[in-house]
């Protein structure tokens, strides 16, 4: 059975590269980018996760607006500060 790879867009600097080439030297570049991609793509899941969680335990009136508004902004914020 053949596999198909799956192309995720990250932003990658010139710097990464650089770093990426430093890192892997003989190695494949595009392996690294590729595991950057995926780490990327599960970063997004998760915050996609946590907004269908919340949603339903408000739905399910075990939350109000405000506690759930509360929760996807400490979330949002964890998330940018892991990117920096």
């Amino acid at each position: 059975m053949a596999t198909k790879d799956v192309i995720i867009p990250v932003r990658v600097t010139r710097a990464d590269r650089d770093l990426l080439k430093r890192m892997a030297p003989g190695g494949s570049v595009s392996a690294w980018l590729r595991d950057l991609a995926l780490a990327e793509a599960r970063k997004r899941r998760a915050v996609v996760d946590l907004a269908r969680l919340l949603d339903a335990a408000k739905a399910a009136g075990d939350m109000t607006d405000e506690e759930a508004a509360g929760l996807a902004a400490d979330a949002k914020r964890e998330v940018r500060s892991r990117r920096r």
